[in-house]
């Protein structure tokens, strides 16, 4: 608003050459000639060009806001709020503060805008005692809030999840006459969203719809987020075809949350009509959303559609990030390409994208799978060279490896020292490939003595715990353990899997320890599960 107002200003030639550096040459050049400029520059003028100059160089317009002030005569207020935005956008609380209690000891009527900026800022801040203080004196001056003021307050107490104070501004709102507005719907709706209520942020919407109230993208993303929560994939699509048919343009954070909802849930078809549907449109795809689609073509191990998405990603000039190469190096890693993840890492070094610890995960995970022990030594020493500092993943790749090898020293090692890590905490994969290693050295002793440590470290189990123990008891011939064990399972809120089922199908085969009633109980399972 501010440059639409400075375009429609009266001034010279040179106010418009002044205008046109601040919006099209470097900083330093648009200070550099309003320096030169500013002398002969009429107080319109200078309104007119402030904001711009805000923008560029904070320091600078704070000099010739001094000067203006120093000056004497009536306090530009136009120039003030450019001043409050910026120092806002800045998060300078204090300076705000300091602003407007120096123009207001000026003498000078301040209007809306003043305290909306103020509001806003130490709303951002959670300085609610501020927030409450600049409402009181807004009030005292006489002005009446506004739509901007009442959502301002809106938005805060519902970042706070507040929600009767957020119904109160919602009825502070009839008492000022104030009506909400698309952003008033749209600032509940997405905060109910996500808090989990997404049936009364659907109410929101039907209220929109029964006053009238238009709908834009915002509006139509947060039901798209809700219907991907609530894994409704029809509502989804059919509330992206109603954005459309409403005539609301979908923008780059709908066509990302559709990909994201279709790729996370492998529907490939749709995810690539999703894409189509945004390259007919004048919007670029961004990274996030190429590196979704790499992510997808790489779970199918197509190699040929991971190639074509590069150069696509190429020829558009959108930049590879970390994530793009991690992708590209986890579906080379699960197809055993270990010379292309290789030479995939090799240019992300040339490209200077740094790598991080995930990546030498990665690249340690691939070598793992072919049991290239040496080659997951190998990429080890490279990260410890960078100075990257290992995670509980990293370090379950070597207990894991040390463990097929049959290395139990090595292992163990690994394990102390990550116990002895404060920053770096054991997680279930961890402890898993330890109660792995020790039933596959039939060191029943110190699996028993790991699962006292989880427990004692009040680290949960997942199906592969419960797998492993199972199995080892079944291995041990401790059958009676191995069915407490499935039935702990059963106890338990997670579900048996196929690896589960040939388990306790191999348990089952030794008759004379067989439990009946844990047998029928988990068929039982299973048939839900199938039904499901």
């Amino acid at each position: 608003e501010r440059f639409v107002e400075c375009e429609n200003f009266d001034c010279t030639p040179g106010a418009s050459e002044l205008l046109k550096a601040f919006h099209e040459r470097p900083s330093s050049e648009a200070v550099a000639l309003f320096n030169v400029s500013y002398p002969s520059l009429t107080r319109g003028e200078l309104d007119g060009l402030f904001s711009c100059l805000c923008r560029v160089s904070v320091l600078r317009a704070r000099q010739v806001l001094e000067d203006v002030l120093g000056g004497g005569g009536e306090v530009p207020v136009a120039m003030v709020n450019s001043m409050l935005k910026s120092y806002s956008v800045n998060h300078q609380c204090d300076q705000v503060d300091r602003l407007l209690n120096r123009v207001s000891s000026m003498g000078a009527q301040l209007d809306i805008r003043s305290y909306n900026i103020a509001i806003d800022a130490f709303g951002e801040a959670g300085d609610l005692g501020k927030v409450g203080e600049y409402m009181d004196r807004l009030l005292r001056e006489g002005l009446k809030p506004d739509q901007y003021t009442m959502n301002t307050l809106l938005k805060m107490h519902a970042k706070r999840k507040e929600m009767e104070k957020v119904y109160k501004v919602i009825a502070d709102m009839e008492r000022f006459d104030v009506y909400p507005d698309t952003v008033t719907y749209n600032t509940l709706m997405y905060h109910l969203a996500t808090s989990g209520a997404y049936g009364a942020a659907e109410k929101v919407r039907e209220d929109m719809r029964s006053g009238g109230i238009p709908a834009d993208a915002f509006t139509y993303n947060t039901l798209i987020k809700i219907c991907d929560r609530q894994n409704d994939l029809p509502r989804l699509t059919s509330t992206f075809h109603e954005m459309r048919e409403a005539k609301v343009s979908p923008n780059l954070i709908t066509y990302n949350s559709l990909i994201d909802a279709f790729a996370r849930r492998r529907n490939v078809e749709a995810a690539e009509l999703a894409y189509k549907s945004l390259r007919s449109t004048d919007l670029e795809p961004t990274v996030v959303i190429f590196n979704t689609l790499l992510k997808l073509r790489a779970h199918q191990g197509d190699l040929k559609a991971i190639d074509s998405t590069v150069k696509e990603m190429e020829s558009l000039g959108v930049r590879p990030n970390e994530t793009t190469f991690n992708t590209r190096l986890d579906a080379f890693g699960r197809l055993g390409k270990l010379g292309l993840a290789r030479k995939t890492y090799n240019e992300m070094i040339e490209r200077g994208c740094q790598p991080t610890t995930i990546t030498f995960n990665t690249l340690m995970k691939a070598h793992a799978r072919r049991s290239d022990i040496e080659g997951v030594r190998s990429w080890y020493e490279v990260m410890y060279a960078l100075d990257l500092r290992p995670d509980a993943f990293t370090l379950g790749i070597l207990i894991d490896c040390y463990g097929k090898e049959g290395n139990v020293e090595e292992a163990e090692r690994v394990f102390f020292l990550l116990k002895d890590e404060e920053k770096v905490r054991i997680d279930t994969v961890v402890f898993n490939s330890m109660l792995s290693m020790y039933a596959a050295n039939g060191s029943m002793n110190k699996l028993i003595s790991c699962l006292e440590e989880m427990k004692r470290m009040n680290v949960s189990w997942d199906i592969y715990t419960h797998n492993i123990v199972i199995d080892a008891w079944r291995r041990f011939a401790e059958y009676e353990l191995a069915w407490n064990a499935v039935s702990d399972l059963l106890d338990s809120p997670i579900l048996p899997d196929a690896t589960t089922t040939r388990i306790v199908k191999k348990l089952s085969s030794t008759a004379e320890y067989r439990q009946e009633n844990v047998v029928e109980r988990f068929g039982k399972q299973k048939l839900k599960q199938s039904a499901a």
